[in-house]
Parts: C-alpha cells; structure tokens; sequence
C-alpha cells in the first residue's frame, strides 16, 4: 500500500513570504514514496473553508492520514471543521500548533481546544514554549522545530 498524506492549511499564498512547514513536507515526502495531497489553496474564508471539508471527504480514498495544521482566531475553526471531515471518513490525523496568540485562545475557549487536540492521534508543535503554553489542555504534546533549509 502506497503511503498518503492530507496536508490541511494555508496553501494559498506561497508567493507571501510566510513560512508554512507542511508545504516543505509536502514538497519533500514524495521522494520517500509518499503521496501527498494539500488543501486549501482558497483564498477567501468562506471558500477555504468549503476547500477543507470537500476535499477531506472527496478525496477519503487519496490518503490513509491527514496533518491538520491548528492556528487561533477563524484559522482555528477552519481546524476544528477540518478534523470533523477527517473523523467522518475515519482516517486518523496529527495535529501541528502554529502562533504565539494560541495559547491566549485556549485560555477563552479551552473546551474547544481540549476536545480538538484529544482527538487527534498526535499532537506537535515547533517550540517549547508553545508546548509548555498548551500543556494544560493536551498532555501528550510533541516538540519539532521547524528546519532551517539553509541551501
């Protein structure tokens, strides 16, 4: 069996200068014998978050595991919609926080966030400080920093 991947985040402005690590994983897995799939390429809101449901659900058969990547703000409802589409096609999925403003969001809406983040198989983050800041709500948080692609 081939192995697959559903990258769910930002994939719209690759041109913008921010950096999104699941587009390196994506660009870098398929030399290791990975099928990659990525959403969402929208770039308005409403279409972003229609982009990450279709595609999580039309495409079940295309992937075995999906990374969700969870920011606060609307960025963290789009997560939260993204791993229910996921669960519904019953697929597992790792999550990755991103942004220093998460921990704040946690702090107002911590049932939402605890209930996102025991649901996945995996939870990561790229710093300890985001992983010391999110303890209270996922025990079970692994820290990856991001590479640093100095070629």
């Amino acid at each position: 069996m081939t192995k697959s991947v559903l990258f769910i985040d930002a994939f719209c402005g690759e041109g913008s200068g921010s950096y999104v690590v699941s587009r390196d994983l994506a660009k870098g897995l398929p030399e290791f014998g990975w099928r990659v799939l990525t959403t969402s390429h929208a770039e308005g809101p409403g279409g972003r978050a229609l982009d990450i449901v279709r595609t999580a659900i039309a495409r079940r058969r295309d992937y075995a595991l999906a990374h969700i990547s969870v920011y606060s703000g609307r960025a963290f409802l789009w997560a939260e919609m993204a791993a229910q589409a996921v669960m519904r096609t019953a697929h597992p999925f790792v999550l990755t926080l991103h942004g220093g403003r998460l921990p704040e969001f946690a702090a107002s809406w911590p049932g939402r966030v605890r209930r996102l983040l025991g649901a996945a198989r995996a939870v990561t983050c790229p710093s300890l400080y985001l992983r010391g800041e999110m303890a209270s709500y996922c025990d079970h948080i692994l820290e990856f920093p991001n590479p640093l692609n100095l070629g």
